[in-house]
């Protein structure tokens, strides 16, 4: 009911709405440091993909605080789902107050298309979306990210005039810190043999309840030549200002240590950063670094992949084993042979009375220790057997997927897999499916009956098609000089005039010519068009001409040429003739 009904108020909308904008602007703010302007619409009507992108591309185009903020801007679209959630629409953008829609949507429509068309959260139900926008005329900005992919020649001459430093395409490259988000394939890795392996600690967090709230009271981490445990300090009295106080004072213990030591490992693993531990670690980072010293990457579920910090001599990562092994602790142990838990979680050590009970105390710090032991064996186990059958370190990656397409590329493949587009990915599953189906009641003589086994395995073991290649139909080409012949002039009678026959053959003779010449010249302007400019995007109406004229081969304009040449010749004669007998008589 609720479609329906916003489908029916943006019909009145369109209808009678007096022009006015299928979204609302319902606030703008300037952040100082960030340098960058926040604008926030509402998806009035809940608009699809395209729409919203058209609606808000629009309306921003419209709007005086946008077009006067620097002719070339980086924005960032934001779909805000509700107060705590929120995710990027699509990656930064560079345009400038010259860009089109079709250029912009060019650019974006894959990635969404790609990662936002089969979700829960589709933009048809977001309400709201956030546009972040950089003026990248002005140099401070120049470290801000954008994808190479948005460096269009034209673009590149624009802020090359703008910036008025800036000699080369490579110097304007530097500058904006560019990065890329795809590659155009998956290609094989050559490793260095053998790897070394990289040090690397395990980490656990554990909480108690406190004002019905999770609270860490200890901190345990294990290396191959160290082991700490963190114990909060229980204050003397249990309000909300002496237990923040208290945890904040273990986590300064804790990443002091970390600064201290980080020689000892390059990365962390917990066995659930993805959610519970990844909160605590990163609202703390958040407290005690710098912006510019934590970086992250978050699935489209918004839970941690990898947390980076980054210190003056080097980086400490933190990642999530949970993402690479997908089984609970103990079982985890279990297939890599070794010692796990020796004890069992108490639900006493869920409260801060463990504090005041000291056999109990004893217990949870054993506990709290073994979490980390129990980690850090079977990882380690883990990393010997995959660098000794496949050459590949886990501390290198981030998922199960991850290692499984790290061990295929370093051992298996050796040529190059193209990724699809988005656009070409849907064409090829659109092919999955069937179309006119028959029915038959068996019937048969004299039949052999085969049963082919393993069909499917066999056909893996065989070349598989590795090449995106372009199909071309055969085409009805221009050149119908009989069609013309027999159709033009067919109703002029024999016993019509001799000047009103001869006229009618001169049009004939003339229009075959045009046509012709026409077909050479539009052969030629496709090939410029097509060579100088994007034609889908500039050019959406003359898209379907051009690309008619594209298909044509050389051999059709060489006979165009020919015929337009011969029947042009024919017409002067004809008319040399003619005015010939006149002269005569």
């Amino acid at each position: 009911m609720d479609t329906m009904s916003n489908t029916t108020n943006y019909l009145k909308h369109k209808l009678f709405g007096s022009g006015e904008s299928d979204v609302t602007l319902i606030n703008t703010s300037y952040d100082k440091k960030g340098r960058y302007f926040t604008f926030t619409l509402t998806n009035n009507y809940l608009l699809d993909n395209k729409q919203i992108l058209r609606a808000m591309f629009d309306f921003m185009m419209s709007n005086p605080k946008f077009t006067e903020f620097g002719n070339n801007k980086i924005i960032i679209v934001k779909a805000i789902i509700n107060q705590n959630l929120s995710y990027s629409l699509h990656h930064n953008i560079l345009l400038n107050n010259k860009t089109t829609f079709n250029e912009y949507y060019g650019k974006v429509k894959d990635h969404i298309n790609n990662h936002y068309s089969n979700l829960a959260y589709q933009t048809d139900t977001i309400p709201q979306f956030e546009i972040l926008v950089w003026n990248v005329d002005d140099l401070r900005n120049k470290h801000i990210q954008i994808t190479k992919s948005t460096l269009s020649p034209y673009k590149l001459k624009e802020i090359n005039k703008n910036y008025g430093l800036l000699k080369s395409k490579q110097s304007l490259i530097s500058r904006l810190n560019t990065r890329s988000y795809h590659s155009n394939s998956i290609k094989p890795i050559k490793a260095t043999t053998p790897v070394l392996p990289n040090d690397f600690a395990a980490m656990d967090i554990e909480t108690v309840v406190f004002n019905n709230k999770q609270v860490p009271i200890a901190i345990s981490i294990v290396s191959e030549d160290d082991r700490q445990l963190f114990i909060l300090r229980k204050p003397d009295t249990l309000d909300i200002v002496s237990v923040n106080k208290a945890v904040e004072e273990l986590w300064t213990d804790f990443f002091a240590y970390i600064i201290t030591n980080n020689h000892l490992f390059k990365a962390i693993f917990l066995h659930n950063l993805g959610s519970f531990d990844g909160y605590f670690i990163y609202k703390t980072l958040s407290t005690f670094f710098e912006p510019n010293q934590i970086s992250t990457i978050i699935d489209h579920h918004n839970k941690f992949i990898k947390i980076t910090l980054k210190l003056d001599s080097r980086e400490v990562v933190f990642l999530d084993s949970l993402r690479i092994f997908p089984v609970s602790l103990e079982d985890l142990c279990k297939n890599f042979n070794v010692k796990g838990k020796v004890s069992k979680y108490n639900q006493d050590f869920i409260h801060f009375d463990l504090f005041d009970n000291e056999y109990l105390f004893n217990l949870f710090k054993q506990y709290s220790l073994q979490d980390s032991v129990a980690l850090f064996d079977p990882l380690m186990e883990a990393q010997k057997l995959y660098i000794s059958l496949y050459n590949v370190d886990i501390t290198t990656i981030l998922s199960t997927s991850t290692l499984s397409l790290k061990i295929f590329r370093q051992n298996f493949l050796k040529t190059e897999i193209p990724i699809l587009k988005g656009t070409e990915d849907s064409f090829i599953r659109r092919s999955y499916f069937g179309g006119h189906t028959d029915y038959y009641q068996e019937y048969a003589e004299n039949l052999h009956y085969y049963d082919i086994n393993s069909l499917y395995p066999f056909a893996m073991c065989k070349p598989m098609p590795h090449k995106l290649e372009k199909l071309k139909e055969s085409h009805q080409y221009s050149y119908f000089l009989p069609f013309i012949l027999s159709k033009v002039g067919g109703n002029i009678s024999e016993e019509s005039e001799s000047i009103i026959r001869y006229a009618f053959s001169m049009f004939t003779l003339n229009l075959i010519v045009l046509i012709c010449f026409t077909n050479v010249f539009g052969y030629i302007l496709s090939l410029y068009l097509i060579s100088k400019y994007d034609i889908e995007n500039n050019f959406p109406k003359l898209k379907r001409i051009i690309k008619y004229y594209d298909k044509s081969t050389q051999f059709f304009i060489i006979i165009e040429v020919l015929t337009g040449i011969i029947f042009l010749i024919v017409t002067i004669i004809m008319n040399l003739m003619l005015c010939g007998v006149i002269i005569l008589k």
